[in-house]
């Protein structure tokens, strides 16, 4: 059986017309990514919250959040934090730099990256000198 993705192309995006789901193309990624808005907007009902209710926890006005949702508008910095806390989400991933939604304890996705492959490195070094010191002996 055959399956139909409606889709339009606008400026380089995607929109499949069928979920109104919008793409936006990403260098980095080589490909198609989710947009802000659409994140925002799957992560807002994943919680179980209206618009009116998203805005009223974060003290914006219910308009900001259609906007945002609908890529009409980009929020500021802190709104947007404000909004990662809310939905207890990261901030990369809300802006599509990674796909792993789980939030640590600093929002740092790239710095605990670092931070593991250093530690990795450290325990290779480690070992290296372990080795050498046994055939020192």
């Amino acid at each position: 059986m055959w399956k139909f993705i409606y889709i339009t192309l606008i400026k380089n995006n995607i929109i499949n017309l069928k979920t109104g789901i919008l793409y936006v193309f990403s260098k980095k990624e080589g490909g198609y990514i989710m947009s802000l808005g659409v994140r925002l907007r799957k992560v807002r009902k994943g919680k179980n919250l209206s618009q009116k209710e998203a805005a009223k926890r974060i003290e914006i006005n219910n308009s900001c959040i259609s906007n945002y949702e609908r890529d009409y508008r980009t929020p500021q910095i802190e709104t947007l934090v404000a909004l990662a806390d809310l939905y207890d989400i990261s901030t990369d991933y809300l802006l599509g730099r990674t796909s792993n939604k789980k939030r640590n304890g600093h929002n740092y996705d790239a710095f605990e990256e670092m931070y593991l492959e250093i530690k990795e490195l450290e325990m290779r070094k480690l070992k290296i000198l372990e080795e050498m010191f046994k055939e020192l002996i």
